[in-house]
């Protein structure tokens, strides 16, 4: 399946009355789900999922047990960036302090970057998400003290 297809999928899903929505095609499997939280008015990105080796779901998962306390987590699905550029300084390194609202890190998603912030201030204690790797939404990315 190319990401042309899946991008058309998530389109039409966005665009129709539907809720949730599984689909396994060619070893790729698709979960798309609409979360609607009752005190935002934006409405989170679904979930896109495709099957991962076992080492990167276990990697996530224990990224999620360790995100005890702050944490910055991710606000949509995509690939994380660490830093601005591949041959740039990451944004943020453990022991780094880092205010409300500062950059953390890039996602991109459907070709578009889109800058992760800090929500609250602290010191950056672990960094849970690896550079260039998929992230899904809500999933931690680093952990202030």
């Amino acid at each position: 399946m190319e990401m042309k297809q899946i991008y058309e999928i998530w389109d039409r899903f966005e665009s129709s009355s539907l809720s949730q929505l599984e689909l396994s095609m060619n070893g790729v499997q698709i979960s798309l789900k609409k979360e609607c939280a009752a005190t935002t008015a934006a409405m989170p990105a679904p979930r896109v999922e495709s099957q991962a080796p076992a080492t990167e779901a276990k990697t996530s998962k224990q990224a999620e047990q360790k995100a005890d306390g702050k944490c910055v987590k991710a606000p949509l699905v995509g690939t994380f960036y660490a830093s601005p550029a591949p041959d740039a300084e990451p944004f943020v390194k453990v022991g780094d302090t880092v205010k409300k609202g500062d950059v953390i890190g890039i996602i991109e998603a459907m070709k578009l970057m889109n800058e992760v912030r800090a929500g609250e201030s602290g010191v950056v204690t672990e960094i849970l998400a690896r550079d260039g790797g998929m992230v899904e939404y809500g999933q931690p990315l680093l952990t202030l003290e």
